[in-house]
C-alpha cells in the first residue's frame, strides 16, 4: 500500500455533543428535542405561503403534478406556494414535457406519511423542477422529509435552499434512483445545506449535490453503483448528533463516488469498497468525540474497532 501524506484537521471540526443526543440519551428526548427544533426553524423562517395545496391522487393514474385536479385545493401551487403530500399510501407523482413549462417551481415542498415517487414519465430529458425557499441562506424545510420517504427518478430537483430527511415516529429516506433513462439528481444550493436524520440512498447513477451536509448517527447512507455521485462543497460532517441508536453508516461502494470540502467524522463508520468507489476530501479526519463511539474508516485505514483514532489520507480509494 502506498504511503500518503496525512492531513490533520482543526479541533473545531470536532464539536461537542449536547447531552440530548449522547450516546444512550433516551430516544423520545432526542425526537422531542428535533421537534422542538424543528418546529422553531419553521416558525422563524417560513416564508409566508401565497398558496398551500394538498396533492389528493394516490391512484398512480393521470398523476401529473400540473393537473389542477390532483390538488386541493384546485390547483398546483405556485412559484411562492406550498406542496404537500401527506397521504399515508405509496404513490407515484408524475411529470412529462408539459409539466415543467405549465408549473416550473414552487415556494416548498413538504412529504410526511407515506412514500412518494416523483417520477419522469418521458424518457428523454431530464426534467426540471426548482424549489425556491425561503430566499437568502434558506431553510431545512424548504424541501422537508419527515416520517416518509421521497424517491426521485428522472428529474432533477434544484432546490435554491435547504433540504431536510427527519425521522420521529417511523424511519424517513431520500432516494435518488438513476436507474430512470434520464438519470435523477437532486441539488441543495442554499447555504442552509441539508441535513438527515434518516437513509439516504443514491443509486445506478443518481446525484447529489449540496452546500453542506449534516448526517445524524444511527442511520444508513449509501453511494452504490458507477456513476452515482454526493457532491458535497464545504463541510461533510458524519455522525455528529448523537440518537442512541448506533453510528452513522456511510457505504461507498461498486464505483460511487463521494466528495467534499472537508470532513468530519463522529459517531459513524465509512465503508468504501469495491473496484472505482472514492470519498475525495480535502481533509478527512477520525475522532473520538465525547459521548460518541470510536470512529473508524474500513478502506485504506485499517485500524481495527475499538483501536485508537486515527488520522487518514485526503482520498480514501477502495482496496
Amino acid at each position: 500500500m502506498t504511503q500518503k501524506n496525512h492531513t490533520y484537521c482543526p479541533t473545531s471540526l470536532f464539536r461537542a455533543t449536547p447531552p440530548a443526543y449522547r450516546r444512550g440519551a433516551s430516544l423520545s428526548v432526542f425526537r422531542i428535542v428535533i421537534m422542538a427544533a424543528a418546529i422553531a426553524v419553521g416558525s422563524l423562517v417560513q416564508p409566508v405561503q401565497a398558496q398551500t395545496s394538498n396533492w389528493t391522487n394516490t391512484g398512480n393514474s393521470s398523476s401529473f403534478y400540473d393537473l389542477s385536479s390532483n390538488w386541493n385545493p384546485a390547483g398546483a401551487p405556485g412559484a411562492s406556494g406550498r406542496a404537500n403530500f401527506h397521504n399515508s399510501e405509496t404513490y407515484q407523482v408524475w411529470w412529462d414535457v408539459n409539466t415543467p413549462n405549465f408549473t416550473p417551481s414552487v415556494g416548498s415542498v413538504n412529504v410526511q406519511n407515506g412514500n412518494v415517487t416523483f417520477l419522469n414519465t418521458d424518457n428523454v430529458a431530464q426534467h426540471q423542477f426548482s424549489i425556491n425557499g425561503s430566499g437568502g441562506a434558506g431553510s431545512l424545510i424548504d424541501l422537508f422529509i419527515a416520517d416518509g420517504s421521497l424517491t426521485i427518478r428522472g428529474i432533477h430537483v434544484r432546490n435554491l435552499g435547504g433540504a431536510q430527511v427527519l425521522s420521529l415516529d417511523v424511519l424517513s429516506s431520500l432516494t435518488l434512483d438513476g436507474s430512470h433513462p434520464s438519470g435523477a439528481r437532486l441539488s441543495v444550493e442554499g447555504s442552509a445545506g441539508f441535513s438527515a436524520i434518516g437513509d439516504v440512498n443514491i443509486f445506478a447513477g443518481g446525484i447529489m449535490n449540496s452546500t453542506k451536509t449534516d448526517l445524524a448517527a444511527g442511520y444508513t447512507s449509501n453511494v452504490t453503483g458507477t456513476g452515482s455521485q454526493w457532491n458535497t462543497t464545504n463541510a461533510l460532517e458524519l455522525g455528529r448528533f448523537f440518537s442512541g441508536l448506533g453510528p452513522q453508516t456511510m457505504n461507498v461502494s461498486s464505483g460511487g463516488l463521494l466528495t467534499s470540502g472537508s470532513g468530519s467524522v463522529g459517531s459513524a463508520i465509512v465503508n468504501v469498497s469495491d473496484t472505482g468507489s472514492h470519498w475525495n476530501n480535502r481533509a478527512v479526519c477520525s475522532s473520538e468525540i465525547p459521548g460518541s463511539v470510536r470512529s473508524t474508516f474500513k478502506a485504506e485505514d485499517k485500524s481495527p474497532a475499538g483501536a485508537a483514532p486515527s488520522q487518514s489520507a485526503p482520498r480514501l480509494t477502495a482496496p
